[in-house]
């Protein structure tokens, strides 16, 4: 188990990516989200977000969108 939660790199927070995935692929009005709007929307989404300090979890959100790619927009096939 911890060779895998190793590999995907958050084993804090297994939710984490696919949430930030969900939120890329649900806002189609925006071609692109930053991580302080991803925490932002994050945090009022999700109780255990919005008790997380706002830089850390932002830094969080950051590493995240790193490890899925630089343009999370176009990391998800939005068509």
């Amino acid at each position: 188990m911890r060779a895998e939660a190793d590999k995907i790199g958050f084993i804090s927070d297994p939710k984490l990516v696919p949430r930030i995935r969900q939120l890329v692929e649900a806002d189609t009005a925006q071609p692109y989200l930053d991580a302080e709007e991803i925490a932002t929307s994050l945090q009022g989404r999700y109780p255990e977000y919005a008790r997380k300090k706002r830089r850390a979890f932002v830094q969080l959100v950051q590493r995240a969108l790193d490890r899925l790619g630089n343009d999370p927009a176009a990391r998800f096939d939005r068509t």
